[in-house]
């Protein structure tokens, strides 16, 4: 269900500039671009570096929907003396906040997107499936959005 607050983080593999990560960005913020940088820690850098830090590529990505507000994010260095890193990639970390203004929306009544999800003849198995389908996925919708909304009220 749309709206429900979202984090998304992982190794994508891919720049900034790349389809995948613009897909992302249509719904969710890219935390590095728009919050003040840790203390301590790197700012916007590379986070996949290969062993011996001869690459730097920011391919490790940190993502919210409007549901939380990021407040800082960095990359933490982990550069060892001999010049070699622990990791082919740096940790990403992020302090996000759950907005406590946001109000997650209400899930359709199952059975209102049940009726809407057969849209064909009644006869046909394939809507039958497909509204029970519809049934199952809203019903799930409806109670991870109540879920969610006892869980943050008290924040």
């Amino acid at each position: 269900m749309r709206g429900l607050p979202t984090i998304v983080v992982g190794d994508l593999n891919c720049g900034e500039e790349s389809p995948a990560v613009a897909c992302l960005t249509t719904e969710l913020t890219e935390c590095s671009s728009c919050c003040s940088s840790i203390e301590g820690l790197l700012g916007k850098v590379g986070t996949f570096v290969g062993f011996d830090c001869s690459i730097d590529s920011q391919i490790d990505f940190i993502f919210a929907n409007k549901g939380f507000k990021p407040a800082a994010y960095g990359v933490a260095p982990d550069t060892r003396e001999n010049g070699h890193c622990c990791s082919d990639h740096r940790p990403v970390i992020a302090d996000v906040e759950f907005d406590p203004d946001y109000v997650i929306p209400e899930a359709p009544s199952s059975d209102s997107a049940a009726a809407e999800s057969a849209g064909g003849d009644a006869a046909d198995p394939s809507a039958a499936v497909a509204a029970e389908a519809g049934r199952l996925v809203n019903s799930a919708a409806e109670h991870a959005a109540n879920a969610l909304n006892s869980l943050f009220k008290g924040l």
